[in-house]
């Protein structure tokens, strides 16, 4: 039969106690790490499901910039068109640059040289 009050046993005394609280240390601390990993896993998710929202806006300002030119005409795609398509669609508030930014990426991907944009700043008077 175990004696379980004997000096030595992991199960008399305040040994249970130090085992237990180191434990739950342990678990705490593990509990913390992967909080953290997690909130970090959600928030590069987060900024990719918005990057990915813009591109689609960039796509959609592109698609509707042909649909409404003249047939040999120059298609112009601006800044603002993009803006309000992301916010229109996705609800989604994107400043000039990064309008500006996804345009330029998605024109250099598609190499359209029939597509010209307009990067003019309409607060800048110079």
């Amino acid at each position: 039969m175990l004696n379980h009050k004997a000096p030595g046993s992991l199960y008399g005394g305040g040994q249970r106690l130090r085992a237990f609280a180191v434990f739950r240390m342990v678990g705490c601390v593990m509990c913390a790490w992967g909080r953290r990993r997690r909130e970090e896993r959600l928030r590069l998710r987060a900024a990719e499901h918005d990057r990915l929202r813009l591109v689609c806006a960039v796509d959609w300002a592109i698609t509707v910039a042909r649909r409404t030119a003249a047939p040999g005409d120059l298609v112009v795609v601006t800044v603002e068109a993009v803006q309000a398509r992301a916010f229109d669609d996705f609800a989604l508030t994107v400043t000039r640059a990064q309008a500006a930014a996804a345009l330029r990426e998605k024109l250099r991907l598609r190499a359209g040289f029939d597509i010209a944009i307009d990067l003019d700043d309409p607060d800048d008077d110079a």
